[in-house]
């Protein structure tokens, strides 16, 4: 492929570039030199490094820092936590800035001392309460050994120790213990031992430090001021940083990079592109590390300040038409990199935030809020009409056309479940829709396959267009395509505003009418209606089918207006009907049905009473048969071997043998077991004992039968025909 008549080849070339280079392009990994690769990336002043923006990534992390202990000072007690999350997301990109420093590509050292850059690097370790000259004396081992691996090819045998604690951190990388990583990491660097002059008088800093700032936090604001201002944030820094580790682990397993929301990135000072090579340190290069240690030096190049602009010039550098480049494993690999991006810049912030504010906002106002008991029945009913609304009115009349209504109760339900703060009618039924079609696939809105979380209310955090194709029908309808245009303010009127006026108004309870009628009311509501996407995918049974993981469950119905009967709505879903039996607990179902009988609603469907007892008969059956096989039910008689006759007259003077049924049974072990004894029973063996077994002494049960399939042998011909 060319590009104005210039091949890929080329246009990576700079035009001074040596035709040797040039050629190296088409050739085997092994024969790049790093000056080679390193020259093609001379053109992006990505790759430099700027003093200016060092300093302002510093002074940067020490505002931050400095605004979330302000922010822990001020904030109540029940929003500590989110100070604290704040606080370790800067303290993260302290270490980022740190790990920069050791790898002597932070400040410009044309226009900066080293020493600077050596101090800066001490200072943003000791809060942390890590060793500086660790870190850079164990990085500057692994470029050596990277060197290494690259000068002597592929079979190299340089490798690096892996000791005692490296082996932990790999362990509990991928153990349910992941996110105590970054403390086994803490106790790595910290017990790292050599006798190198510059280590020992940075652990000695680092001590002295120590026991100077836990005295003076003790003498100033207490103990605890000392785990408010610091030990939960370091606690919490620990906990963003493993996860960071965990998420990079993945990424070098799968070859990708994940991209973290812009807001994360930037407290950090993507500080976790550090951690992607970080993690590599101790790993053993297995001959097989070439391509890795390439990357990890184009990476090891990039200042972490240009890191965004720098995956943008690699991308665009090694990210495209590398077919044209030779099929070179080092690209090809770069290439594969690129195109499994995970990127978690796309989340909606405006939904996000919605989400988790409205819970911390219903506790809040639970705790704050005076008791009044007519404001919370007024959150009873506005969380009870609203989840009407969307099961019975957005589900069933508008998603499904599961029966018909006229237009004023139609604009009764539309409005009722407006107020739950779920998207539009079109919205939501064009989501549900697809949600019907595509179920348990890539393709289902929220696919429970991804987890419980994304099926419950992950996949609303990302940003998306619904599509509104299969929603033709309801755009159609004036009224419907109003409502959809102006959702965002009839949601916060029937939603916030009129509870809020009616407790205000009423008496005289504004605060209450504002988190307790509304706040509260919806988020509870929402939560339960997500309920319906998560847990009634995954927990009841399959009472109709079981090519989908709708499951029916009489307990998830009690919270979610009678859609927990899931397997039937799946499987039957044009039924207006959730839970089929009269006395199953379906709200919308009763309510429909009820207008019904005065016109409101009508052209009620219901799937045929046949269908659904099949299914269960059909459904019944294959747990039967699952259950089956966890039993030893005897080899078929189909699979048992055949004898003659003579054979039989051989093996009975050994065994204790009977013949039913032409099968041939061996009751020696079963002689002691006989209901009737061992005497009755020896006195059929040898012999054909089918009539005496069917009745003549004794009707067998089905417990006999079971007993004798476990111990038949063998089959005989019929008499006749061997005569």
């Amino acid at each position: 492929m060319t590009a104005g008549g210039v091949s890929v080849a080329e246009s990576l070339s700079t035009p001074n570039q040596p035709q040797q280079q040039q050629n190296a392009l088409q050739t085997e990994e092994s024969s790049f030199s790093w000056d080679e690769i390193k020259h093609l990336l001379q053109d992006s002043d990505v790759f430099q490094l700027s003093s200016r923006k060092a300093w302002s990534q510093v002074i940067m992390t020490i505002g931050l820092l400095t605004l979330g202990i302000f922010a822990a000072a001020q904030f109540p007690w029940y929003l500590l936590p989110v100070s604290w999350i704040f606080i370790g997301l800067s303290a993260t990109g302290l270490m980022g800035v740190a790990y920069a420093c050791s790898e002597n590509r932070f400040f410009n050292h044309r226009t900066m001392p080293v020493w600077v850059n050596d101090l800066v690097g001490v200072i943003c370790m000791l809060p942390l309460l890590y060793p500086f000259e660790t870190f850079k004396t164990l990085y500057n081992k692994t470029s050596q050994e990277q060197q290494e691996t690259m000068t002597n090819g592929p079979n190299s045998t340089a490798e690096e120790d892996e000791g005692f604690i490296m082996k932990t951190l790999v362990f509990m990388l991928k153990s349910p213990l992941w996110f105590l990583s970054s403390i086994i990491e803490w106790f790595r660097a910290n017990i790292y031992f050599e006798s190198k002059r510059s280590i020992v008088i940075n652990a000695v800093v680092l001590y002295a430090f120590a026991a100077a700032f836990f005295s003076l936090m003790l003498y100033f604001v207490g103990l605890w001021g000392l785990i408010k201002f610091y030990v939960a944030p370091l606690i919490a820094y620990h906990l963003i940083n493993s996860t960071f580790m965990k998420v990079n682990d993945a990424d070098a397993k799968k070859n990708r990079i994940t991209h973290f929301p812009s807001i994360i990135e930037f407290l950090t000072n993507y500080a976790n592109h550090s951690y992607r090579i970080k993690l590599k340190w101790n790993k053993k290069k297995n001959g097989g590390a070439i391509t890795q240690s390439l990357k990890e030096k184009l990476t090891n190049l990039v200042p972490n300040y240009n890191w965004n602009k720098a995956k943008s010039a690699l991308r665009e550098k090694f990210g495209k038409n590398l077919e044209k480049i030779g099929g070179t494993s080092f690209f090809s690999a770069l290439s594969t990199t690129f195109e499994n991006e995970v990127d978690l810049r796309n989340i909606d912030w405006f939904i996000t935030i919605y989400l988790i504010g409205s819970l911390v906002g219903s506790v809040y106002g639970v705790l704050t809020a005076a008791w009044n008991w007519k404001t919370y029945l007024l959150s009873f009913i506005g969380y009870y009409v609203a989840g009407i609304g969307i099961t019975a009115g957005y589900h069933r009349i508008f998603a499904h056309r599961s029966c018909s209504a006229n237009w004023p109760t139609r604009v009764f339900f539309m409005l009722l479940g407006t107020s739950a703060f779920q998207g539009s009618v079109v919205s939501w039924s064009a989501d549900h829709r697809r949600h019907h079609q595509y179920v348990d696939t890539d393709r289902d809105p929220y696919n429970i396959k991804n987890s419980f979380f994304f099926a419950h209310m992950g996949w609303l955090l990302w940003k998306r267009e619904v599509d509104t194709t299969n929603a033709k029908d309801l755009l159609a309808d004036p009224v419907i395509k109003f409502h959809h245009d102006n959702y965002p303010a009839l949601a916060l009127l029937l939603g916030y505003i009129i509870p809020m006026c009616i407790a205000g108004f009423g008496w005289g309870d504004w605060y209450g009418g504002f988190f307790i009628a509304g706040v509260l009311s919806k988020t509870f509501l929402q939560h339960c209606t997500f309920f319906i996407n998560s847990l009634a995918h995954s927990w009841g049974v399959s009472t109709f089918n079981d090519d989908h993981t709708a499951k029916d469950s009489y307990l998830v119905s009690l919270f979610t207006f009678g859609e927990g009967y899931h397997n039937f709505h799946h499987t039957f879903a044009y039924d207006y009907r959730n839970g089929v039996r009269w006395y199953h607990y379906d709200p919308g179902k009763w309510i429909i049905y009820t207008l019904s009988l005065i016109g409101w609603t009508f052209d009620l469907k219901r799937c045929d009473p046949i269908h659904y007892e099949k299914g269960k008969i059909i459904m019944m059956q294959k747990n039967l048969d699952e259950e089956k096989k966890l039993y030893d039910w005897g080899t078929p008689i189909e699979e048992l071997p055949t004898k003659t006759w003579e054979d039989f007259e051989k093996d009975k003077k050994e065994k204790s043998l009977v013949i039913i049924d032409n099968v041939v049974h061996d009751v020696t072990n079963f002689m002691h077991e006989h209901p009737g004894g061992e005497a009755i029973l020896k006195s059929y063996l040898g012999r054909d004992v089918t009539s005496a077994f069917h009745g003549d002494v004794y009707k067998h049960t089905n417990v006999a039968k079971n007993i004798l399939a476990q111990i038949r042998i063998y089959k005989l011909p019929p008499k006749q025909k061997q005569q």
